[in-house]
C-alpha cells in the first residue's frame, strides 16, 4: 500500500486517458500513441482519446448537497467493500456541516477542502430550495440534541443527522426515502459507490501497471 500512496501523490491530479483500439479500451495517465496490443501507431479518426470522467468532486463547489467520503483516507487510495463511509451536507455557500463524535461541526468551504476535496455528491437540490435548505439546516445546528454527548457510532451518527435533516426538508421523494437508512442507501448511495468503485479499479490498475487494457 505504501507504494500505491507514493504513486498516487504524484498522479492525483492526472486525468485517466482512454482510447479504443484492437477491440479494447486502453487506459493510461499519459497520451497513448502506440497500441500496446498490436504495437501500431494510433492515429485514425476512430481512435480519438477521451478523458474518463471522475465521479469525485470538491464538496465546496456543490452547494446544498449531500456528500460522502470514506471515514478514513480517500476513495482512490483506501476505499474497499468494508470501508466505513462518512456523510455530510453543504450549505448554499458551499460550507460543510457534519456530525461525528465531536458533535456538529461547521466547516467553511476553505476548511473543508482538505478532507472533502474528493468526495461523492449523492444528491443536490435546485436553487429555489436553497433558502429553505439553509433555514432547516441552521435550525438543526441550534438544536441541543445534536451534541457530542448524544453521538453513538451505531444508533446516532452522521447518517442519523443527514437523514433527519432531509426528512425535515419535505423535499419530495428525497425526504420520503430518508425515513429509512436502508432505503436511502439503496436508492442514492449504492449506485454512486458502485460507479465510483469501477473508476477506482481502473485507476489502481493504471497506477500499478502504467496502462490498463479492458478487452
Amino acid at each position: 500500500m505504501t507504494s500505491l500512496h507514493k504513486y498516487t501523490e504524484e498522479k492525483i491530479n492526472k486525468d485517466i486517458q482512454c482510447i479504443s483500439h484492437c477491440s479494447s479500451n486502453i487506459f493510461s495517465f499519459q497520451p497513448i500513441f502506440t497500441c500496446p496490443l498490436c504495437h501500431k501507431q494510433i492515429g485514425d479518426s476512430s481512435s480519438i482519446p477521451f478523458r474518463l470522467p471522475s465521479p469525485f468532486a470538491k464538496a465546496s463547489q456543490h452547494p446544498c448537497s449531500i456528500v460522502l467520503r470514506p471515514t478514513q483516507g480517500t476513495f482512490l487510495d483506501d476505499f474497499g467493500n468494508s470501508s466505513d463511509l462518512h456523510i455530510a451536507v453543504t450549505t448554499s455557500d458551499g460550507d460543510l456541516v457534519e456530525f461525528n463524535i465531536q458533535g456538529l461541526k461547521e466547516l467553511s468551504s476553505s476548511e473543508s477542502n482538505k478532507e472533502w476535496s474528493s468526495c461523492l455528491v449523492i444528491e443536490s437540490v435546485p436553487q429555489n430550495w436553497h433558502s429553505l435548505w439553509d433555514e432547516k439546516l441552521s435550525s438543526m445546528c441550534n438544536d441541543y440534541f445534536w451534541k457530542s454527548a448524544q453521538y453513538h457510532e451505531q444508533h446516532l451518527n452522521c447518517y442519523s443527522f443527514v437523514l433527519s435533516f432531509l426528512e425535515s426538508l419535505c423535499y419530495g421523494d428525497l425526504s420520503k426515502n430518508s425515513r429509512d437508512k436502508n432505503v436511502f442507501s439503496q436508492i442514492y448511495v449504492i449506485p454512486k459507490t458502485v460507479n465510483a468503485a469501477k473508476y477506482i479499479s481502473t485507476y489502481r490498475q493504471v497506477v500499478k501497471n502504467g496502462v490498463f487494457i479492458n478487452r
